[in-house]
């Protein structure tokens, strides 16, 4: 119930969850008493109060079309690793590593095929022996399960989700993130190494965060015990290197590469739900002003993180897919500074469209 006073045009309610729906009914009341209860025509739905735009999303035929940064350069990719750097074996649970190079991931998405497994992003080189091919990559399978392999084709951590977690025609919030410890190659560490990573979705109306990682079951690629080397390349949306099999085929709204800091707690559930369903705020958030590493340093870098400069730049990127400043029919801009095209994603034979995405 609703009720409101003399002369009153205006009534805030605070506390709705987006997505959700509500029936109201409203009473006037003056100094010559109240008036019959009145029902809103309809149900009502609040609105998203995001700082993020979603209309747009990158649109992937699955065969021709993907997008990826324009440099390998270490600095700049926050997925890359070097074994110059020694990452920490020990790491306590909730932590990133004292030493290493930690990294988190988010994307919103939504499938339209699933006969045959799609990649969703990928950081990933082509080597002259293919077996030795970078491959930090997440792919959807065929029977809606989330796949991820750290590693290259012959030596490799890899996890699978349960069955059914994506269905096609339906969009999702993925995050992913690597606490930056060690990940090879001594048996009686292999479930060490599977701990270093973690998976979970992000209900895109209410925000809700669901830790999938305990559902799934890890593996190791042939008989080394993870993988040691390291992790260069390209950083790719809807595609593995530039082979045509595996991608995505349908829209991809966002993707969020950061990486994390050394020592410090891992992104808790709030954190989460933020950087997938509103980055921008995320960004205002959790970022600037704040401690960040740069991609090929272990300790915080010696500025705090700032948009529209290069003191940020290197350690985050923020594509919107069409709905970003500097967005265009070639490239997507980096939201952390939109002027600066050595952050975009080059689409290649690749295009935008209109979205509307339930809960955003």
């Amino acid at each position: 119930m609703i009720n409101v006073a003399d002369n009153q045009t205006s009534y805030t309610l605070t506390g709705l969850t987006n997505g959700d729906y509500y029936h109201f009914v409203i009473r006037a009341n003056n100094k010559n008493g109240s008036s019959p209860v009145s029902a809103v025509t309809g149900n009502v739905q609040p609105t998203s109060s995001s700082s993020t735009t979603w209309t747009k999303a990158l649109d992937l035929d699955g065969s021709s079309g993907y997008a990826r940064i324009p440099n390998t350069w270490n600095g700049q990719n926050p997925l890359h690793r070097l074994t110059s750097i020694t990452p920490s074996n020990s790491v306590s649970s909730g932590q990133t590593a004292a030493s290493g190079q930690p990294w988190a991931v988010a994307a919103v998405f939504k499938p339209t095929d699933l006969s045959t497994s799609r990649t969703l992003w990928s950081q990933s080189k082509m080597e002259s022996d293919s077996r030795h091919n970078d491959s930090v990559k997440i792919e959807i399978d065929t029977n809606g399960r989330i796949f991820f392999n750290y590693g290259d084709n012959y030596n490799a951590l890899q996890w699978r989700s349960a069955n059914s977690l994506i269905t096609a025609g339906n969009w999702y919030g993925l995050y992913v993130d690597f606490n930056g410890g060690s990940t090879g190659v001594s048996s009686g560490d292999i479930n060490r190494y599977y701990s270093r990573f973690q998976f979970k979705l992000v209900n895109l109306s209410n925000g809700s965060v669901t830790d999938i990682t305990s559902g799934g079951s890890w593996s190791h690629v042939n008989s080394s015990y993870g993988t040691t080397q390291d992790v260069g390349g390209y950083f790719y949306v809807g595609s593995y290197v530039t082979n045509t099999a595996n991608r995505f085929k349908g829209q991809i709204a966002s993707t969020v590469v950061t990486t994390l800091r050394t020592g410090q707690s891992l992104p808790d559930d709030t954190e989460v739900a933020m950087i997938v369903r509103d980055p921008i705020e995320w960004m205002t958030t959790y970022k600037i002003g704040n401690p960040w590493r740069k991609p090929n340093e272990n300790p915080d870098y010696s500025s705090n993180f700032a948009a529209g400069s290069a003191t940020g730049e290197q350690g985050t990127k923020i594509w919107l897919m069409g709905d970003g400043t500097n967005d265009s029919s070639s490239n997507i801009a980096s939201q952390v500074n939109s002027s600066n095209s050595g952050q975009y994603l080059q689409l290649n034979s690749a295009s935008t469209t209109s979205v509307s995405i339930p809960g955003l």
